[in-house]
């Protein structure tokens, strides 16, 4: 692997894996962009590419990426009024609430009650109705009374 495929794959990751821009930001004499969408890709399907970047991708989830146990822990802070904003205000009554909502999706506790309306299926049923309704309303009819 060269060193502008190592700078390629670091720039793809940094701009928010944008192939084609990375690409066009390491190959500066490359100008069009059809061009370095497959050259990126070409990049990209090399092997040892392919490991450079799990490596990165990992190193980032691992230092980067908060997991879910510090978001719950967050969570947490700013629902009890442990975190401050920028300011170095507590959090209003409103995020806390919305903190403690968060915390109950995540661990399961909070369910939020839809009601579907299906408009459709309700017309078929009172076409069935209406269809029941007439079949009862019917008299049988003898051949003699059929006139042609």
């Amino acid at each position: 692997m060269t060193e502008k495929e190592k700078l390629c794959v670091i720039e793809w990751i940094k701009n928010g894996f944008n192939g084609t821009k990375a690409y066009m930001t390491v190959y500066k004499n490359c100008k069009k962009e059809s061009s370095a969408a497959v050259l990126f890709n070409r990049i990209m399907k090399k092997p040892d590419v392919i490991e450079f970047r799990e490596q990165w991708l990992n190193d980032i989830e691992n230092t980067e990426i908060a997991s879910a146990n510090e978001i719950l822990i967050y969570l947490t802070r700013v629902m009890r009024g442990q975190e401050k904003d920028a300011f170095g205000l507590d959090a209003s009554l409103e995020e806390r609430t919305k903190a403690a909502e968060r915390l109950m999706k995540a661990k399961g506790m909070f369910i939020q009650k839809v009601e579907v309306n299906n408009e459709s299926e309700e017309k078929k049923q009172q076409s069935i109705s209406n269809i029941e309704s007439l079949v009862k309303q019917m008299v049988p009819v003898e051949d003699d009374e059929i006139s042609d």
